[in-house]
């Protein structure tokens, strides 16, 4: 008899379990389903936020997939206004450092937005984010934020650069993030040779 309920208790409890996970499963998948769009929305958003502040102002974008990234090729009125370089590399402190670059026509840097990075707050960081300061005196007289990206030395110091030609020479690398500051280099430059891909 104990092993006729023990036969059958397990068969109860391997049934019961199949159906928990079943259950679990059908709601995961719901849930990805429902969310999947605004997901796919909100990206798309923030990309093109992303391209308003790397690129001069356009009307349409054609977006073109190339190895290791995604080349955009601004137009206004129909005539090419700029590109960008959507990419990353794998060679920062922490990993992984994707950014949008923006380019003039002439391939010279506009504009850089790290999207993703996993550098040390308050040392590799300061490579790649652009943070807004606001001092006390300046919020207690109600002066307003400026708009635009904020300041960055390091991301800014690429500003009006031909991309192929950038060095450590002409680039200002942060003190004690040394590693943060060449993986930059290196994603600008893998950026050129993703623009020069785009155009063949």
């Amino acid at each position: 008899m104990t092993d006729l309920r023990k036969k059958y208790g397990i068969l109860y409890l391997s049934i019961a379990l199949f159906l928990i996970c079943a259950a679990a499963a059908a709601v995961m998948a719901f849930t990805a389903l429902m969310t999947e769009k605004p997901i796919r929305e909100r990206q798309k958003a923030l990309v093109e936020e992303n391209l308003k502040q790397v690129l001069p102002p356009f009307d349409a974008v054609e977006e073109k997939s190339v190895s290791d990234g995604v080349l955009f090729l601004a137009k206004k009125d129909g005539k090419p206004a700029g590109k960008a370089v959507r990419t990353s590399v794998m060679n920062g402190y922490g990993g992984r450092i994707e950014a949008l670059i923006g380019f003039d026509l002439e391939n010279r840097v506009r504009r850089i937005v790290v999207i993703s990075h996993n550098e040390t707050p308050g040392i590799g960081s300061r490579v790649m984010e652009r943070k807004a300061v606001r001092r006390l005196w300046d919020v207690l007289r109600g002066k307003k934020a400026e708009e635009g990206l904020p300041p960055n030395e390091a991301l800014d110091s690429y500003e009006g650069k031909d991309a192929s030609k950038i060095t450590e020479a002409n680039v200002h690398f942060i003190s004690g993030a040394t590693i943060s500051s060449h993986a930059m280099l290196d994603l600008v430059r893998h950026a050129a040779d993703i623009l020069k891909e785009g155009g063949k």
